[in-house]
């Protein structure tokens, strides 16, 4: 459930900077963007034009483009922490929705194809993997989306208001190498 929660956030992440969440509480929460900033300035991965458009009262459509320079194969691990700022004044508590140090193959497995594949390779040409034993590794390639609407219903069913701040970090030899840190606002919805 907690890599679930990652995998969903980056995908609201490439799919809008405003998304409906409409847990299975009967609760309505909004979650803004508020910025992205690269760790590390490699040249790992670079994403490219990415826009989003409006495409109705409570949907983001997104096109753009990334390339992984690199294939990300099990010499590589990620990781990635989630840290909560109930009252917006730089107190960050570490939540429990993080996923631990792992290989790439592994998180590409519990999360990737499980979560993600099935929204993305849709509207996109990132990998298809048939199964999880084919998965071996994220290769290096320019990968683009289409009209992207991401599906967020998987949130857990009792989110918190407030600021996130979601680190990854992607490590080769056991040594950070790139990275990047994602800032949420999770909100009620009015009206």
């Amino acid at each position: 459930m907690m890599e679930a929660f990652i995998s969903i956030l980056l995908l609201a992440f490439l799919s809008s900077t405003t998304a409906m969440v409409q847990p299975s509480a009967g609760y309505k929460y909004e979650l803004e963007l508020k910025k992205v900033l690269q760790m590390n300035q490699t040249d790992y991965i670079k994403f490219e034009g990415l826009t989003v458009k409006r495409f109705n009262k409570s949907s983001y459509v997104a096109d753009g483009q990334f390339t992984a320079t690199v294939t990300f194969d099990d010499t590589w691990n990620i990781m990635a922490n989630c840290w909560r700022d109930k009252l917006g004044n730089n107190q960050w508590e570490l939540t429990s929705f993080n996923a631990p140090f792992q290989p790439v193959s592994k998180f590409l497995k519990s999360v990737y194809f499980k979560y993600m594949q099935p929204d993305l390779v849709p509207c996109s040409n990132l990998p298809d993997y048939e199964n999880e034993d084919a998965i071996e590794n994220f290769p290096a390639g320019t990968y683009k989306l289409t009209n992207y609407i991401g599906d967020i219903q998987n949130f857990p069913p009792h989110l918190q208001d407030g600021l996130y701040r979601i680190e990854i970090f992607l490590y080769k030899d056991n040594v950070v190498e790139s990275g990047f840190v994602i800032y949420w606002k999770v909100y009620p919805e009015v009206g």
